[in-house]
C-alpha cells in the first residue's frame, strides 16, 4: 500500500554565493520519493539577480543534466515559481544565487510518497 505525506519540506532560506544543500530528501525506507515539489525563488534586493537549483540525485554531484534552472534571472523585488521532478530516495535540492543575500528559496508545495 502506497502512502503520501506532507510535511513543510523547508522553509524559506537565504542563499548564498556558493552552492550549499537546501533540503535532502530521507533515505528510509528506500522506496520514498519527493513529488510534486514547487519551490518558490524570491528575489528581495532593488536588483536583478540569478539563481541556480539543482535537483541531485542519491550518490550524484550537482550538474546540466540534473539542474531545475540554471542562472534563472529574477527582476528586483519579484518572485519565479519552479516545478521539480520527481527525486528518488537520497536525493537533495541544491541552490546558489549570483549575490550573497539576494535570493530566498522555499517550498510551496511537495509531498513524500512511499510504495
Amino acid at each position: 500500500m502506497s502512502t503520501n505525506s506532507y510535511p513543510l519540506l523547508f522553509t524559506s532560506t537565504l542563499l548564498t554565493g556558493t552552492e550549499g544543500l537546501v533540503y535532502a530528501t530521507p533515505t528510509v525506507p528506500p522506496t520514498l520519493t519527493l513529488q510534486d515539489l514547487t519551490i518558490k525563488l524570491t528575489n528581495v534586493t532593488n536588483a536583478t539577480a540569478t539563481a541556480s537549483v539543482w535537483a541531485v540525485p542519491s550518490g550524484g554531484v550537482s550538474g546540466v543534466t540534473n539542474a531545475v534552472v540554471l542562472d534563472m534571472s529574477i527582476p528586483a523585488k519579484d518572485f519565479i515559481l519552479i516545478p521539480v521532478e520527481r527525486c528518488g530516495a537520497g536525493s537533495s535540492i541544491n541552490a546558489l544565487a549570483s549575490s550573497i543575500d539576494a535570493i530566498t528559496i522555499q517550498a510551496v508545495t511537495g509531498k513524500l510518497h512511499t510504495i
